[in-house]
């Protein structure tokens, strides 16, 4: 199956969304933000890790590896992190060009930030839809992978919700006639970059040139 399509109309009344995996989302940049500050407040690598755009980590030489091994040789950086994170405040967001990734353009957006101590801080986010798709085939059950276009392709109209995607699997997909357990879209706000915050720029700083003699950390599955 080198494609996946998905048409369907549901009436808006009859329908309610899954479950949630994790606590919290990324749907929104408001909502990316306070999963960024939750992450720090609850001293969570992995969900520190994966809310870091896949460019932003390469241009910054942080692996997984070496960011886990960073919070083992300098706890209080990230501790400093999260107080940081924790007491400021969003005061502003816009909307700029698209950025290039290299899935394609993708939607970004300037926030800016209040510190405690007055200090200014403006990241830039980058919207990178997902879609996960299990099925029942027992080689590769869950797919995951990014989309495009998906305000367009997902929409109410008429009273019923409409989806109509088509998702490039490649060569690593489910059999064909796997029967599809559950398929699920949304939006995913990740930091792309940080023009300015000390203390974040700090811990990316010592994140990157964490030596790597240590064992490294298995990263997140």
């Amino acid at each position: 199956m080198r494609g996946l399509v998905v048409a369907l109309a549901v009436a808006a009344a009859g329908c309610c969304s899954p479950a949630r995996l994790v606590k919290g989302d990324r749907d929104t940049p408001e909502r990316a933000f306070d999963f960024v500050r939750e992450a720090f407040a609850a001293d969570s690598l992995p969900d520190q890790y994966d809310s870091f755009h896949v460019d932003f980590r390469e241009r910054h030489g942080i692996s997984y590896a070496k960011y886990s091994l960073a919070r083992s040789l300098r706890p209080g950086l990230f501790e400093d992190a999260g107080r940081l994170l924790g007491k400021a405040r969003l005061e502003s967001m816009e909307p700029v060009a698209p950025v290039g990734t290299p899935a394609g353009p993708r939607l970004a957006m300037r926030m800016s930030l209040r510190t405690a101590d007055g200090s200014a801080g403006v990241f830039l986010l980058v919207d990178e839809p997902r879609f996960l798709l299990v099925t029942d085939d027992v080689e590769l059950p869950r797919k995951e992978g990014s989309v495009s276009g998906i305000d367009k392709a997902v929409k109410v109209k008429d009273g019923a919700l409409e989806v109509v995607l088509r998702v490039p699997l490649g060569k690593a997909s489910p059999v064909d006639g796997a029967r599809i357990l559950r398929f699920e879209v949304h939006h995913d706000w990740l930091l792309y970059a940080v023009e300015s915050l000390e203390g974040l720029e700090a811990l990316l700083d010592e994140a990157a040139a964490a030596a790597e003699e240590t064992r490294p950390a298995e990263a997140p599955k």
